[in-house]
């Protein structure tokens, strides 16, 4: 039977106050595989700083595991910079807003068009 809420420390887990890369968020949601609960709490008190290559694949795993394992994660006690970063990430994440633009090719057939070209705009 699964557990109804589970805290895990993530500075304890990695070990360190920076997260830097892809890596350390798939070695947080190996930890969360291992949880026997469908709740789990990540605590981000002592993190000081994540990047976004971190946050990104972060979110991805995030989405991914509540898909596969019906597990509800949350992260909680994280800094002002720390929640800055996860908003930002999650703003770019949602596909359905993302506009969709044209991308004009231009062909030149002398470097002075070029030139003239790029200094017109």
């Amino acid at each position: 039977m699964l557990q109804s809420q589970t805290i895990l420390d993530v500075s304890k887990l990695v070990q360190s106050k920076k997260f830097l890369t892809r890596e350390i968020a798939l070695e947080i949601f190996e930890y969360i595989k291992a949880t026997p609960s469908n709740k789990v709490d990540l605590d981000f008190t002592n993190i000081d700083f994540i990047s976004r290559s971190f946050a990104d694949q972060f979110h991805k795993e995030k989405l991914s595991f509540h898909e596969k394992f019906l597990t509800k994660i949350r992260v909680v006690n994280q800094n002002e910079e720390v929640f800055n970063m996860f908003s930002i990430v999650a703003n770019t994440q949602n596909k359905v807003d993302r506009a969709v633009s044209q991308i004009i090719v231009v062909h030149f057939k002398e470097r002075k068009t070029v030139k003239e070209f790029l200094y017109s705009i």
